[in-house]
């Protein structure tokens, strides 16, 4: 029987993660999207940030009131390496 890494039962189990909160988006020059949002997940509340197809690139868990704040900082962030907001 050959080994599968594919195959395995763990991920089925996982619960998805829910999105509480949009926090913001961003551009960069290129045209690339970031966004960053709170999540609810299996670890518990995160907040994360990425390019808009992996919203995972960065991840940290937080508490409600430190994930606006952690958000704010990332915002902050983007804005010193160039992204522009993007207007809703």
């Amino acid at each position: 029987m050959d080994f599968d890494p594919y195959s395995s039962h763990w991920s089925e189990s996982v619960p998805p993660m829910t999105l509480i909160e949009a926090c913001w988006q961003m551009t960069s020059a290129r045209g690339h999207v970031l966004t960053c949002g709170v999540f609810q997940t299996i670890a518990g509340l995160e907040v994360r940030c990425g390019v808009l197809r992996r919203p995972d690139s960065l991840a940290i868990r937080a508490r409600t009131r430190s994930a606006r704040e952690i958000a704010a900082d990332w915002k902050t962030a983007a804005l010193e390496k160039g992204y522009s907001e993007v207007k809703n």
